[in-house]
């Protein structure tokens, strides 16, 4: 594998894909190894890849390598303002990226930094650990930050220990962008920080859409706090046609999100929603009610979750369709009681005493229950650790919501390290 390192590419045109590099593994093999490499203020002037195009169609493979990378004010002029990556026709493309910043990108139609393209039975399954997507931006198009296309193809995107700040998108995913059209797509994010990213359309973090294809998104130890859009000010998944849609929020904060219609944390249309230890509060719906979930048309189910403090047009904390589609809620706490069409067991109605969004021990902000609020050990003990990766429980049963209380640590978190 050819190797580059420490050098800076700037200010570089190509007119249609590629400004700085093009690596053709089309029909073939390309996939190069960078190390402590920049790029800054490249153009793809027509078309895609400001930066880098790695062309993987027809059956090859372009899979890079990328470490201490630096993508700065580059641009596309239709997607993937930084890289875009093309495994169309049975090809693969599957970068793998450590340490890598996205900052200032722009693409006009799809991918502020990055477009994934598995197209035409191709296959692409990024690897992303400890990257950083700062105010990369889509003018008239979908993923702020990323788009994750697999129409008719394969994707598998996994994304850990990363940040995305201040992106935006005129169309749907302020920050990402997932799209299944008679293809298959997971998503999963682990450790994630979302803030301040901003939708025009849905999704003001996160939109995954599904065309009779298959969508999975898997999101575990995220924290969620002021992104804003139409709808789901934090999340939007939805499902036309057949084919299925999956949700699955663990151990996860949604706080201060804005949805300016439903949804001010998660929005879902026809979609199974599956959530597990997440605690939602200060979250806004504009228009309608939903302030933490809006669903429509699909079930679900809650478990020892949060829903509190929120603010909307009626209230609601918790917006259900009508039947057949069951949703069960268990070992909960929802800010006015169980909600109409779902079916409680073991809700609970007392202010839980959330403290302020925080540095409380882990890689993520998160919000911490009082010492007498009723969310400590009135959980089932479904996870095995909470978002701090804290073992459950700490005391005689497990706690409702996204963190486990620890004696004597937390007091330490809630008076700013000043102590009793």
């Amino acid at each position: 594998r050819p190797r580059i390192s420490n050098v800076a590419f700037e200010w570089n045109t190509a007119e249609l894909t590629g400004g700085a590099i093009y690596n053709f593994g089309s029909n073939g093999a390309s996939s190069p190894i960078l190390t402590g490499v920049s790029f800054e203020r490249n153009v793809a002037t027509v078309y895609r890849g400001g930066a880098m195009y790695n062309d993987g169609r027809n059956s090859g493979s372009s899979s890079p390598l990328l470490s201490l990378v630096i993508f700065n004010n580059n641009s596309a002029g239709r997607s993937g303002g930084a890289i875009y990556s093309d495994s169309d026709d049975g090809g693969s493309t599957s970068p793998v990226l450590f340490n890598v910043t996205f900052a200032n990108n722009v693409a006009q139609e799809g991918g502020g930094a990055m477009y994934n393209d598995a197209g035409r039975s191709g296959t692409s399954s990024p690897f992303l650990n400890e990257v950083h997507f700062l105010q990369n931006s889509v003018q008239q198009g979908p993923g702020g930050a990323m788009y994750i296309d697999s129409s008719d193809g394969i994707t598998h995107t996994e994304i850990s220990g990363s940040m995305f700040v201040r992106n935006a998108a005129d169309g749907p995913g302020g920050a990402i962008y997932s799209y299944g059209s008679k293809g298959s797509t997971e998503l999963t994010l682990t450790g994630i920080t979302f803030d301040r990213n901003n939708s025009g359309s849905s999704g003001g973090a996160v939109s995954s859409s599904s065309q009779d294809g298959e969508t999975r998104l898997l999101v575990e130890d995220t924290t969620f706090s002021s992104n804003s859009g139409n709808l789901g000010g934090a999340l939007s998944a939805v499902r036309y046609g057949s084919g299925s849609c999956l949700v699955d929020l663990r151990n996860s904060t949604t706080f201060g999100n804005l949805a300016r219609s439903n949804g001010g944390g998660v929005y879902a249309h026809a979609c199974t929603l599956d959530i597990t230890n997440a605690t939602f509060t200060g979250n806004n719906a504009g228009m309608l009610d939903g302030i933490d979930v809006w669903s429509s048309l699909g079930n679900g189910t809650i478990r020892n979750t949060i829903m509190w403090g929120g603010g909307g047009a009626d209230g609601s904390e918790l917006y259900l369709s009508d039947p057949p589609y069951p949703f069960d809620i268990e070992y909960s706490i929802i800010d006015g009681g169980c909600p109409t069409n779902a079916q409680c067991n073991s809700i609970h109605i007392q202010d839980p005493e959330l403290g302020a969004l925080q540095a409380n021990g882990g890689p993520t902000l998160t919000v911490l229950p009082s010492p007498n609020s009723v969310a400590i050990d009135n959980g089932l003990c479904t996870l095995p650790r909470d978002q701090r990766d804290i073992s459950r429980p700490q005391g005689n049963g497990c706690d409702i919501g996204s963190v486990e209380s620890v004696a004597g640590l937390d007091i330490i978190f809630r008076n700013g390290f000043e102590g009793d």
